[in-house]
């Protein structure tokens, strides 16, 4: 379906918006991913984090809440890049995955009940669940603290957090190159929960300093 004519004049606005709306849910949610992965890799840390790294029980769902809000921005980021005379390139299957897991999120009532049961108790019923259970036999939509030491945090068993924000990066600097006057809009890079990674093939790992 074409997009209305309102958006004639008006075509950077939303995709600024949900790029803009990622970034921040982005930034709320690594912090409690690498949280989770510092408390889970503490036993086996010499020295281990001194104070210990320990999860409150409300993060537990914090990070569940942040990670389906990050979804639901993810997919209106996507929508709105048609509205872009130059939209980034997205691969096809980042693209299906992000509207797969915000369907199956969405649909919990449905889907929780089939993804969250090992094994499977029986096959998904609807196109986004059939789709992402082939492309992810063992794993699941619902699991807001998936980290990969290679991959670093992950918004979806095949979709690096790293992509995201590039995403993001690409539509905030495109549209601000068009007109910067709507720079004032774009809200601070959140301080990484990360170690810093001098290349690409460093591995992402979470950093106690920054629960101290």
């Amino acid at each position: 379906m074409p997009p209305d004519s309102y958006f004639d004049t008006a075509s950077e606005r939303q995709p600024l918006f949900w790029a803009c709306a990622v970034r921040v849910q982005l930034g709320r949610w690594e912090p409690l991913v690498a949280k989770h992965a510092l408390q889970t890799l503490a036993p086996n840390l010499r020295p281990p984090p001194d104070p210990p790294i320990v999860m409150a029980e409300h993060e537990y769902w914090d990070g569940e809440r942040e990670r389906h809000l990050l979804l639901i921005a993810a997919r209106n980021l996507l929508l709105s890049l048609g509205l872009l005379d130059n939209p980034p390139v997205v691969d096809s299957n980042m693209r299906s995955e992000l509207i797969e897991a915000r369907d199956l999120n969405e649909h919990w009532l449905e889907n929780m009940g089939i993804f969250n049961v090992h094994p499977r108790p029986r096959e998904p019923k609807y196109r986004s669940g059939k789709e992402f259970a082939e492309r992810n036999p063992r794993s699941g939509p619902y699991c807001w603290w998936a980290w990969s030491l290679n991959q670093g945090p992950l918004v979806t068993p095949n979709v690096p957090a790293a992509t995201v924000h590039n995403l993001c990066d690409q539509v905030i600097d495109a549209v601000i190159s068009d007109d910067s006057a709507i720079a004032g809009y774009v809200p601070r890079t959140y301080p990484s929960p990360w170690h810093p990674r001098a290349n690409s093939s460093d591995p992402w790992w979470p950093n106690a300093g920054f629960f101290r």
